[in-house]
């Protein structure tokens, strides 16, 4: 019981750090769908190594060579895990144009690829330091979020 009530807390406090997070940024832009679209692909190289890294704090989190904020794997990369796959998957869905970052099916799925991560035994890429429900979590509430803010604007 105290064992689940402590996991219990961890997600609370991780989801509310999360959300404490995009409240702040969204504070900051006057239209609430521009504070998901990012487009950081001049500023960030592509990926190709297999990355850990930020796993709580959305705007830098690096997962993989797919995962994170305006971050993408480079050209004919291989996914690290199961994960990094859904996070190509999802970078595939949006391809280059910045106002598609709230597109519902590419975050739909995006959303029931992680979760069906989550629920496997799937493992991590070797050397990946985000726990696995962590960074799931991460990504999740970000793309609930978005999937809301799409909904909000129409």
């Amino acid at each position: 019981m105290a064992a689940q009530l402590s996991r219990t807390l961890s997600l609370a406090s991780h989801a509310g750090l999360c959300l404490a997070f995009i409240v702040i940024f969204l504070a900051y832009n006057t239209q609430p769908s521009c504070a998901l679209i990012v487009n950081t692909s001049d500023l960030l190289p592509c990926g190709n190594t297999c990355e850990s890294s930020d796993c709580i704090f959305p705007p830098l989190l690096r997962y993989g060579k797919y995962c994170g904020i305006g971050y993408t794997g480079c050209d004919g990369e291989t996914p690290c895990d199961n994960l990094d796959v859904c996070c190509q998957t999802h970078d595939a869905c949006i391809g280059d144009d910045p106002s598609n970052y709230l597109n519902v099916t590419c975050n739909q799925n995006l959303l029931d690829c992680v979760s069906n991560f989550q629920n496997s035994d799937d493992p991590q890429f070797d050397g990946a330091t985000c726990g696995k429900t962590t960074v799931c979590t991460t990504i999740k509430i970000v793309m609930e979020i978005a999937t809301h803010l799409d909904e909000q604007n129409k």
